[in-house]
């Protein structure tokens, strides 16, 4: 789960910044263990979280739907990638529905 979380309040061109990309001293991405928020305002931020639903969700992950419609090929990473994402998500307590 995320170590904590980090609120980022930039100032006009900074909003520009990919934040997501940063890394800890380790090398590794900083929303592998936290959470990750850039808000316009601090009052932005407040109010989002005011409206926050609950943290229990469930997901929905879709990867290498097949058949596909039509002369479509097969999208075999993208179901590397569905694997992966549902496997994080599962760390996180999302609830996740899985059929082959």
């Amino acid at each position: 789960g995320a170590e904590g979380e980090l609120l980022i309040v930039p100032h006009r061109e900074l909003m520009c910044i990919p934040w997501a990309a940063l890394r800890d001293e380790r090398g590794q991405h900083l929303i592998r263990t936290h959470a990750v928020r850039v808000a316009p305002s601090l009052r932005v931020a407040a109010e989002a979280r005011s409206r926050a639903q609950p943290s229990r969700t469930h997901s929905l992950v879709v990867g290498n739907p097949w058949p596909l419609a039509g002369d479509q090929a097969q999208l075999p990473f993208a179901e590397g990638e569905a694997n992966f994402a549902s496997q994080h998500l599962r760390r996180l307590g999302e609830v996740i529905c899985l059929k082959r």
